[in-house]
């Protein structure tokens, strides 16, 4: 139900956690292993965990946004011990861990601004890497994340330039990969945020035109009242919109270290499948391109392996495990 995580343990087994405020372990085969927490704020238990992951000894550290908590359970299901990370005075998300077991955790903070005559919101990042003591070693520094704006008038709400998407990141075996999608480039920000490396990589042209505005419209559109039709044509002549569209719209780094990127597609050109390419772990080199089937979220990766969420014909959400098949060179 809402499932917040998934990872596969290096046994293969593979960990969830979810809104029944659980940590569950199952086999490769699908089969349950044990649950461990409930609801609550006490030693083992959570209020809204976010993300699970295997760290250094096959434990198992689970993140709390709700308290900024992680909680750290042996591979047999055994709560160990539990941590606040006390320095931060807003809620956090965790984006995985590195190489020396440190949580990369996300802060988000929004000012707001005048940009070209309108009222913006300036949503930024702070990013911090904590060791499992719930101690801060390291702030990566500030980075915006996306900029928001009033919809037609000063009563609306604000929401990102048409085709505009947030910065994408992900935690690496090095630091975070960060990049805002403006260009065909990532940036791997290493410990005390110093920009460690850049990859670049040559893409499709992006721009777009009206009856592009409009073929999303059209599709926001579909069974709305002739009233909220008309707004939504107020929204697509006077919202700001991107430049272009965006260079991508997702990353994640999987458990091999290799760095995937989500091409991105218009919402308003129905495809199939979602396209991700896969580069080597420093970004030196592609290694191939995989599609997947549009339905699925994709939540971690291995060799030959996808973990990912997908819904059924009765919109039931469900994790599955698919095999990665490779086609041979010149075969799509």
């Amino acid at each position: 139900h809402r499932i917040q995580d998934a990872s596969r343990l290096m046994d293969g087994s593979i960990a969830v956690v979810d809104n029944s405020k659980t940590l569950r372990v199952y086999d490769s085969a699908g089969a349950h292993r044990w649950t461990a927490g409930r609801a609550g704020e006490g030693p083992g238990e959570f209020r809204h965990p976010t993300r699970a992951r295997q760290i250094r000894g096959d434990s198992i550290v689970v993140w709390d946004v709700a308290g900024n908590r992680l909680s750290i359970f042996t591979p047999a299901g055994e709560f160990v011990r539990d941590a606040a990370v006390t320095a931060l005075n807003r809620p956090a998300a965790a984006w995985g861990t590195t190489n020396a077991g440190d949580l990369l955790l996300e802060a988000r903070g929004g000012e707001r601004q005048q940009i070209g005559g309108r009222n913006a919101l300036v949503q930024t990042s702070e990013f911090f890497l904590v060791n499992l003591s719930g101690q801060v070693k390291a702030e990566l520094g500030i980075r915006t994340f996306v900029t928001l704006y009033q919809e037609v008038d000063a009563d609306g709400a604000f929401s990102p330039a048409l085709f505009a998407v947030p910065a994408v990141l992900a935690a690496g075996p090095e630091g975070l990969w960060y990049g805002t999608g403006e260009e065909y480039e990532l940036r791997l920000i290493g410990e005390q945020g110093v920009l460690r490396q850049i990859v670049r990589w040559d893409g499709p042209d992006r721009s777009f035109t009206d009856a592009d505005v409009q073929a999303v419209i059209a599709l926001w559109s579909e069974d709305q009242a002739p009233e909220a039709r008309n707004r939504l044509q107020e929204y697509a002549r006077s919202h700001p919109r991107a430049s272009t569209y965006p260079a991508y719209q997702g990353v994640m780094v999987d458990g091999l270290g290799r760095i995937w990127i989500q091409q991105y597609v218009p919402e308003h050109i129905r495809t199939e499948h979602q396209d991700w390419m896969v580069l080597t772990r420093d970004g030196s080199e592609i290694l191939g391109v995989v599609a997947a089937p549009s339905g699925l979220r994709i939540m971690d990766a291995g060799s030959d392996w996808v973990l990912a969420t997908e819904k059924d014909e009765m919109d039931v959400e469900r994790l599955v495990l698919r095999a990665l098949t490779r086609s041979p060179v010149g075969q799509s």
